[in-house]
């Protein structure tokens, strides 16, 4: 005697929702690998974003690194490419009334601070004999905008300073308080500020000036995408 099971719908609406259901959840599974499989991509846009930003470069080899002091910038400069690579994820959008889900790109998910933990973007300088400050120089030229930062500190460029900097070439000194020396001579002393050309705030400074024109290269690399699985 054989057994037979039967599950009928009785309703056109019953078979609308399983399909439905079925459909959600195989676009799910697809969007789930299209997005680990664009994730790639975006993070090379991005790396190449900032990599080709005129900050890198001075960071690198120009008058920011003089500026900030840095002695070997590239690991540090890696680290925090790396970091906003690692802070760039892209998901899958839930399904809603109207539509099966989607991607999103989030760039920089969780703000800055995994940047800021990226060894040497603040360094202590100094001795005890004149003592010692933190240097936050990433911090300063995302945020600190173009205004004096150091009111007792000031950059020296004069030849013999040069021997006690980190990189040979200037090195910020406490300001000098002598009512009867003679006034500095021309690019002897200047009050540390970030050059305007490179200065940031917020909502505008050297990585969301990098980043931010990059969004039709990632609309480009989902819709391909996009097309690649469901066209």
């Amino acid at each position: 005697m054989g057994i037979n099971i039967q599950v009928t719908l009785d309703k056109p609406a019953d078979l609308a929702y399983l399909i439905e259901r079925e459909l959600k959840f195989q676009t799910e599974q697809k969007l789930d690998s299209m997005a680990r499989f664009v994730t790639p991509q975006v993070r090379e846009v991005i790396q190449t974003a900032i990599v080709k930003s005129p900050e890198y470069d001075s960071l690198l080899r120009g008058s920011l690194r003089e500026a900030f002091g840095l002695k070997d910038p590239q690991p540090i400069l890696d680290g925090i490419v790396e970091a906003v690579e690692l802070a760039t994820v892209v998901t899958r959008l839930k399904a809603s009334a109207g539509n099966l889900g989607g991607l999103t790109i989030s760039i920089l998910a969780t703000g800055f601070a995994d940047v800021f933990k990226v060894p040497g973007t603040t360094y202590a300088s100094g001795s005890r004999r004149h003592g010692v400050t933190l240097v936050p120089w990433l911090e300063w030229l995302l945020f600190g905008g173009d205004k004096v930062i150091l009111v007792n500190f000031e950059l020296n460029l004069a030849r013999k300073s040069r021997a006690a900097s980190r990189t040979g070439r200037a090195i910020m000194v406490r300001k000098r308080h002598e009512p009867s020396r003679l006034p500095p001579r021309k690019n002897e002393f200047q009050p540390f500020r970030v050059p305007p050309e490179f200065a940031g705030t917020t909502d505008n400074n050297w990585l969301t000036r990098a980043l931010g024109p990059v969004a039709p290269a990632l609309q480009d690399i989902l819709q391909k995408e996009v097309e690649r699985i469901f066209g």
